[in-house]
């Protein structure tokens, strides 16, 4: 029996000749992907901000969209109704958003707990290329959800290694 199997050889692309995109500023495009990691043990308190880290935006058309996780440790049974992300440069005022969802892993007061963050901020709201700081924190009193942000094993001995919370921001048109 004849087999219908065809092979292919597959070229390696010319690294000398050009390639350009139709249009390189199509909707949706990304035109860079920023991380910042934080992994500095903190102790957390209410009507407070802290600073999780900077990128530097690199096109000033472009929107962002946001998605990280923020570890804490000693859940409090508090509601977290004041926490907060916020995005700042030296051109742009502080804005906050309230697209923090707060989580507990363990269903009891103690144990690993945090936040969930996710969001869009449109190109008109963060239209400079410059570097910017990214804070989150609680501005109402009694909504902190956790008491140690950044937990590691002298926080809990069951803890392996230091937590580090991590934001993804995608920089796209």
């Amino acid at each position: 029996m004849a087999s219908n199997l065809k092979v292919n050889k597959i070229e390696p692309v010319d690294p000398s000749q050009k390639v350009e995109l139709v249009n390189p500023k199509s909707p949706g495009l990304c035109a860079g992907i920023h991380v910042i990691e934080n992994g500095s043990k903190t102790t957390i308190s209410d009507n407070s901000t802290y600073t999780w880290g900077t990128f530097t935006k690199l096109h000033t058309d472009t929107k962002l969209v946001y998605h990280g996780v923020l570890h804490g440790y000693d859940g409090v049974d508090r509601d977290g109704s004041g926490s907060f992300i916020s995005f700042q440069s030296d051109s742009m005022p502080v804005t906050k958003y309230r697209t923090v969802l707060g989580y507990d892993n363990d269903g009891i007061e103690e144990g690993d707990s945090g936040h969930v963050v996710t969001g869009a901020i449109p190109q008109q709201t963060v239209q400079y290329a410059e570097t910017y700081t990214v804070k989150w924190g609680y501005d109402t009193a009694s909504s902190h959800r956790f008491a140690t942000w950044n937990p590691n094993q002298s926080t809990e001995a069951r803890i392996n290694g230091q937590r580090v919370s991590t934001l993804i921001i995608w920089e796209y048109y």
